[in-house]
């Protein structure tokens, strides 16, 4: 199982909760790739802790559907279930249409071209092949949308949604710029259908 070289310092939590979060950051931004088992003594070994940490994080990722703990086989990083993903999706879409409604008409020039610029640093990330970082521009791009719109409480499904997406998939769904300028010329007809 390959695991990254320790490079950075943990802030104070339990031991449970490093572990936890860790292997979450590890598994949204690909570093531990579905399907892929997951060694709770190497885990342990890794993080400086015994294995009863390790298996609550694994307990917790299990309840999340990040890793999948299999009796008598192993514990394996959860694979992506295109069904639910394509859900969530809808709502999203859903979701930001209505943003897009309640923000279309009050919408400032400059707060169009905060919303380019914010697109450009998506595709920007997202061309860099550096999912975390397009997975956070999609989700400030989208917080700034909701934030325009005056609903300024994201439902927790948004940031879900990102968090297992790759760059070709957040690039798939992401509302564009283009999108945006028919918005301020009042063409807008709703998302675009591929």
């Amino acid at each position: 199982m390959p695991i990254p070289p320790q490079t950075q310092i943990l802030p104070r939590t339990t031991a449970k909760e490093r572990v936890y979060q860790t292997l979450r950051q590890w598994i949204i931004n690909g570093t531990l790739q579905p399907r892929e088992r997951l060694n709770d003594v190497e885990l342990a070994r890794y993080f400086s802790v015994s294995r009863t940490p390790v298996r609550e994080a694994l307990q917790l990722l299990s309840e999340k559907k990040l890793v999948q703990i299999v009796p008598s086989s192993g514990t394996y990083v959860a694979p992506i279930d295109d069904q639910d993903m394509a859900h969530v999706y809808q709502l999203l879409v859903a979701l930001q249409s209505l943003a897009l409604e309640l923000c279309i008409r009050t919408i400032t020039p400059e707060q169009l071209e905060r919303l380019e610029e914010l697109n450009e640093h998506f595709s920007r990330c997202c061309a860099a092949g550096t999912p975390e970082q397009a997975s956070e521009a999609d989700y400030q791009f989208h917080q700034y949308l909701c934030g325009l719109s005056g609903w300024n409480s994201r439902p927790a499904v948004t940031r879900t949604g990102s968090s297992r997406r790759t760059p070709s998939r957040l690039k798939a769904t992401r509302t564009t710029a283009a999108s945006w300028r028919r918005c301020g010329q009042g063409t807008w007809r709703g998302p675009r259908r591929n």
